[in-house]
């Protein structure tokens, strides 16, 4: 089985000096300043997004993990589903939660598909947002947007988007976030991270703005520069959620993060400011929580702890075993179309479509939007089975993995990490 693996660095150690070539001022790091803006690529095709942007990418070797397989995968052909298909990784480091959000933005952006509807004029999207953050369940979560991309040649590639905010069961919303993305360069060994610009703004039914932030590039003499600005308003108190980092080409970079300083879950004291400089070896940052400089801290990149959250199956001969958990569909009401899905978690559609035992729904195919799709009746029953096995296990079996659990008896919201290494009783 492939594994999505979630990595957590090991402490290297607290530091008050520079050392070992990790410091604030990456000696790796080239020249950060700004350049003149790039012109649109060239053509009239679509321009893709960057799917991710990290300060801490997962590395795939020197790893402290254990791997397990089921069956012995060393004789697996290099042209093997299982030899080729891309492995996704997350690491988690607290002063890059920041990206979190810059992730999702991009991720449901991409979903959008704007350069499959590029110049169609305006068309409605099913975005899952399940997809794009980490909530701990596999269950879609879905919204629909209303989004324009657009492209002449030799000229940037536009997407406009209005999103309904805070969509209630029955596809209502207590007003929009609308969006408009101008998107210059790819990714690339030259921009890092892409080019593009992006404003935001929450506007309510009354037409009140609300919540409002910009995410850009700037093109630099060592790769690109992202920025992020978004301010939270939490308990009537305001705090600067953003980042300004550089990205080079070599894969080192320099940036500053501001966020809340969270105490527990949706919960925060004071706000909290890292400095951070990167390369392919380590990681330093030097962390200010409500005013007060805490001990810089450098991190091993070369030393981290994995654990898989989701699998892929495949066969005995590495062929991959696809498994169709669901697709999308719409339901035609009074005139009106619904967008929705149905699969292993059930069916989802707004509720005054008023889907039921016996309805017809349509299952739609995206990858060609001129087809009419094919229609199907709903069968719908209620009830879930849900099996849990007990099995009696080793150490041995479960050494270098990760278990995690909530400290609920002292109420202070944090969750903790431990694992047996073998060497330690």
């Amino acid at each position: 089985m492939k594994r999505t693996t979630n990595l957590f660095i090991i402490l290297l150690g607290i530091i008050s000096i520079v050392f070992l070539g990790c410091s604030k001022k990456d000696s790796s790091s080239s020249s950060t300043s700004d350049t003149a803006d790039p012109s649109a690529s060239s053509g009239s095709g679509s321009i893709s997004l960057s799917a991710k942007i990290s300060m801490v990418d997962a590395k795939s070797s020197d790893s402290t993990a254990r791997t397990a397989n089921a069956i012995d995968t060393t004789g697996f052909a290099s042209t093997s589903d299982y030899s080729s298909d891309g492995t996704q990784t997350f690491v988690y480091e607290e002063s890059a939660n920041v990206l979190d959000t810059v992730n999702g933005i991009l991720c449901q952006m991409g979903q959008t598909r704007p350069g499959l509807m590029m110049n169609e004029d305006n068309y409605s999207a099913q975005i899952d947002k399940g997809k794009c953050e980490e909530t701990g369940s596999d269950a879609p979560s879905y919204e629909t947007w209303y989004v324009n991309s657009s492209r002449a040649s030799g000229e940037p590639m536009y997407i406009k988007a209005w999103v309904p905010n805070d969509q209630d069961d029955d596809g209502t919303s207590d007003g929009y976030i609308n969006a408009k993305m101008t998107v210059k360069r790819p990714p690339s060994a030259d921009y890092p991270v892409g080019f593009f610009s992006m404003d935001f703004k929450m506007v309510a039914t009354d037409g009140t703005e609300g919540m409002k932030g910009y995410m850009k590039t700037k093109k630099t003499s060592g790769g690109t520069q992202l920025q992020f600005y978004m301010p939270m308003t939490m308990g009537g108190t305001t705090y600067d959620y953003a980042v300004k980092a550089n990205f080079n080409s070599d894969g080192s970079g320099t940036g500053a993060t501001t966020m809340p300083n969270w105490t527990s879950q949706n919960q925060a004291t004071g706000a909290a400011a890292f400095q951070v400089a990167f390369n392919s070896d380590y990681f330093y940052k030097q962390k200010t929580a409500d005013g007060v400089a805490q001990t810089a801290i450098c991190l091993d990149r070369n030393k981290y702890l994995t654990s898989a959250w989701r699998y892929a199956m495949y066969d005995s001969n590495g062929a991959r075993v696809d498994i169709n958990s669901g697709f999308p569909i719409t339901a035609t009401v009074s005139g009106t179309t619904y967008h929705g899905y149905i699969g292993y978690y059930g069916l989802w559609m707004p509720s005054e479509a008023s889907i039921d035992n016996g309805s017809t729904v349509t299952k739609m195919d995206y990858s060609n939007p001129d087809a009419a799709g094919d229609n199907y009746t709903v069968r719908s029953w209620g009830g879930k089975l849900v099996q849990y096995t007990k099995k009696a296990i080793t150490l041995e079996s479960i050494k270098n993995i990760p278990l995690s659990w909530s400290n609920h008896a002292d109420q202070d919201g944090k969750d903790y990490r431990v694992y047996w290494d073998s060497d330690n009783d």
